[in-house]
Parts: structure tokens; C-alpha cells; sequence
């Protein structure tokens, strides 16, 4: 409702419309997926990145935690938060999975699922590396861009 009220939702279907490099990490993954599931009806999404992602899919704030992820592109693994995190559960044609995690599903079950992906000039993750002091991903996204 922010993005509308101040205009910045125009600008950014803009920036991406002109398909200059992007980079959203947790609400940012959510906001540039394509689909959003458990928002709200009238939430936006911007569809710069062919993903289907799942709102606070890792948790609430509770059943957030840390690990270490091997990411396609970084020499080392990085170490990143989980903090109400999005879950992707579908990736489109064209979209490259760089990293991801085991999860287990509510239902029962599970399977490894995205949690860095790229698509053009889209990076997005669905952690928080400044939490940790990463740059890692930082890197990955100048130089890719």
C-alpha cells in the first residue's frame, strides 16, 4: 500500500519495464515473483522473475534461523538469516536456480526447494544476507550485472 500511496510502485514497473538489473531479497523476492500465495488480494506483484512464491512459507518470526548455502556463481558458501522467509514453489522456463534448501512440507513431506534464483536482469533470495554481514550476493549481482 506504501509503494502506491508514494508513487515508487510506477517508478519500479518502469525500471523493470527498461529491464535494468534488479535485486529483491525476502519481501523483495516477493514483490518481483510473478504469483503470490497467502498475501493479500490486492498485493502487488511485478512479475520480473517467472516464480510462484508462498508468503512467510519458512515460518513466522519464531522458526527463523541461520545456515550456510552453497551458491551457484560464489567461490565459498555464505552464511544467510531465514527470517519469515518466502518459499518458491514453481519456477518458469528460464528461470536459474542458484541455491537451495531442504523443506519440509506442513502436509508431510519434502523436497529441496529454490531460495536464490535468477531470471534476465532479476536476482532474488529469499533470506536476508545483511543480517549476517554477507556480501557474497552483493558481489554476485554487480558482477552478473
Amino acid at each position: 500500500m506504501l509503494l502506491e500511496s508514494s508513487g515508487l510502485d510506477q517508478t519500479l514497473r518502469q525500471y523493470i519495464a527498461d529491464g535494468r538489473p534488479i535485486f529483491g531479497t525476502c519481501a523483495g523476492m516477493i514483490l518481483l515473483s510473478k504469483e503470490i500465495l497467502g498475501g493479500r488480494s490486492d498485493q502487488i506483484a511485478f512479475g520480473a522473475i517467472d516464480i510462484t512464491v508462498q508468503r512467510n512459507g519458512f515460518g513466522r518470526q519464531v522458526e527463523s534461523f541461520e545456515t550456510r548455502l552453497e551458491v551457484k556463481g560464489i567461490t565459498d558458501p555464505i552464511d544467510v538469516a531465514f527470517i519469515r522467509a518466502p518459499v518458491v514453489v514453481r519456477i518458469g522456463d528460464g528461470v536459474e536456480d542458484l541455491a537451495n534448501v531442504d523443506y519440509v512440507f506442513k502436509e508431510g513431506g519434502s523436497r529441496r526447494v529454490p531460495v536464490v534464483c535468477s531470471q534476465g536482469p532479476t536476482l532474488v533470495s529469499s533470506f536476508h544476507p545483511e543480517v549476517t554481514g554477507e556480501s557474497g550476493l552483493h558481489r554476485l549481482f554487480i558482477e552478473r550485472f
